[in-house]
């Protein structure tokens, strides 16, 4: 079963590249706030010789 969602955002921003650029770059986001703890997980670190 498939379903499909359409979610209809505020669009905040729209950009280009530069004047040659034939794409068109728009930011869009929800605005919504909730809080840092939701986000915020601790986790062990590990420790790599080389990156």
């Amino acid at each position: 079963m498939k379903t499909k969602v359409i979610v209809w955002v505020k669009v905040t921003g729209v950009a280009v590249e530069s004047y040659k650029s034939d794409k068109v770059w728009f930011t869009a986001g929800v605005k919504k706030s909730r809080a840092k703890d939701a986000y915020e997980m601790p986790r062990d670190a590990i420790k790599v010789e080389e990156f």
